[in-house]
């Protein structure tokens, strides 16, 4: 995600180069045509450091820390120790700490500004003792600078420079998932001012604070999506669904009619072939778009959502739906729902899945329900009720993983966990997951089967280890030799994909 600090530098470094652009084609005097207040304080901080560029960057700076402290003293004291005890703020004061004392020459010259801790320099800032402080923070300048240079060049600085205040405001806020009272007045406040800075400069486009995370967040769902080995029929369905969503918001942002999204989705497979993980890649990549608010995954199963009681399988059932809102709801092993442990009809199950369809209609602008499991008895699943045939339209087949496939899995098992095969053995293990594909049986454990595995070779490396060796070196802790296959193949296949 994006690291708070990167904006504001971000933010400094972009919008004040082109200010000392515009300023060294044209000199200042056009731009200062505001407040005279405003003026004064320019020309005589202006005197004081002579380099334009160390004043526009240490002004949009001080712009930027004038927020943040007023944001964090919404809830607690404006005294620096306070200030300092909550971790986010910690890190961005260092980082305002750390572009004051490079930056501003002119404190060297007074020992009171002395920037020699985030706490000195709080309280250098909050005291007044230094030309950019507390006191000239409601009469700062800089956006009226910005707002007067849009106006004569046509550009948007001052758009820019709220909405990356905004986007500020609005993440420390988030930091603990929830916004407070007093926050969400500061962040009302914001909207304004950027509705008020748009309209004054003639700039038609709204910023959305969620867009940058957003991406981001789609960047990294699409990389682990790339990562993942074998999967490529998924692959292009998921990319597929990403594309269709992306046209979806377009449509809707020019008030073009938009189908009925219904985004349910069936996952059919054997254990181990990844279902969980691309399940929790989707959420990120449904967020990642703006389709959900979060894109969390909760994931389930028959014992979470059916209750010992009839009658009381509605709540349970209940309040898991409501924990996933906002998200996707991951119910493994779904088709047990229709099923009890004799096989025949379960009136709880059926109860915990009229109760379940009837939210996924309720909420079906903020809830994706993704159902997985074996493919025959998930398909059995989904003809036990014709709400259930309706809602879900979706199937994904995850096939089960090839040997060669199988092979680079336990390789990325291994070099994550920082162990390497020998040559020997690596092909000795190749011909052992070359005979369990050719062996498997139904319910094949597929990666699972692999991690067992690995396990049981490791833990034939330790046994090994401790009998052969006294002072161990890193090449001997970290190599994996034929030998240590002995045993190979006991991983349980009957465990249930994760």
């Amino acid at each position: 995600m994006t690291v708070l600090s990167d904006v504001i530098k971000e933010g400094t470094g972009e919008i004040c180069d082109q200010l000392h652009v515009g300023i060294d084609e044209e000199g200042i005097e056009p731009f200062l045509s505001w407040d005279s207040g405003m003026q004064e304080q320019f020309r005589q901080l202006k005197e004081h450091y002579g380099d334009l560029s160390v004043l526009l960057t240490l002004a949009a700076a001080s712009y930027f820390l004038g927020f943040v402290i007023l944001f964090f003293s919404k809830n607690r004291d404006t005294e620096a120790t306070v200030l300092l005890e909550d971790k986010g703020a910690s890190e961005l004061f260092t980082f305002f700490t750390t572009l004051f004392k490079e930056a501003d020459t002119h404190q060297r010259n007074f020992p009171q500004c002395a920037y020699t801790s985030p706490k000195s320099f709080l309280e250098a800032w909050l005291a007044g003792d230094a030309p950019f402080s507390a006191r000239t923070a409601k009469k700062n300048f800089f956006l009226d600078l910005c707002i007067r240079f849009d106006q004569l060049r046509g550009t948007t600085l001052s758009s820019r420079l709220m909405n990356d205040i905004r986007y500020l405001i609005y993440s420390l806020a988030m930091t603990d998932d929830q916004v407070a009272e007093k926050e969400q007045e500061l962040i009302d406040f914001l909207e304004q001012e950027a509705l008020r800075i748009r309209e004054t400069i003639g700039d038609d486009q709204h910023y959305d604070i969620h867009a940058r995370d957003n991406e981001a967040l789609l960047a990294e769902a699409k990389a682990e999506l790339d990562e993942l080995i074998g999967l490529e029929s998924i692959k292009h369905e998921v990319v597929r669904l990403e594309s269709f969503l992306r046209i979806q918001k377009i449509r809707v942002e020019k008030k073009l009619a938009v189908s009925e999204l219904t985004l349910h989705l069936v996952f059919h497979g054997n254990p181990g072939t990844g279902k969980t993980t691309v399940a929790r890649i989707i959420g990120k990549i449904f967020k990642g778009v703006g389709f959900l608010k979060q894109g969390k995954l909760v994931e389930t199963d028959r014992s979470g959502l059916v209750a010992e009681y009839l009658g009381q399988t509605a709540v349970k059932t209940k309040k898991v739906v409501e924990s996933a809102l906002d998200g996707i709801l991951f119910v493994d092993e779904a088709y047990a729902l229709s099923r009890n442990s004799y096989g025949g009809s379960d009136n709880f199950g059926r109860e915990a899945i009229e109760t379940l369809l009837k939210l996924m209609e309720d909420n079906r602008k903020r809830l994706v329900v993704i159902v997985a499991g074996y493919p025959k008895l998930m398909e059995d699943f989904i003809n036990t009720n014709p709400g259930l045939k309706s809602r879900f339209t979706r199937y994904l087949t995850f096939e089960d993983f090839s040997a060669e496939e199988l092979l680079r899995i336990m390789h990325l098992f291994a070099r994550k966990a920082d162990y390497q095969f020998t040559e020997e053995a690596d092909k000795s293990l190749s011909l052992v997951l070359a005979k369990a594909c050719e062996e498997k049986k139904q319910g094949f454990g597929n990666a699972r089967y692999v991690r067992n595995l690995f396990q049981e070779i490791i833990q034939n490396q330790a046994m090994r280890l401790t009998r052969e060796k006294q002072n161990l070196e890193v090449e001997q802790l970290t190599c994996i030799e034929l030998v240590d296959l002995s045993g190979e193949g006991e991983g349980n296949d009957d465990e249930t994909a994760s």
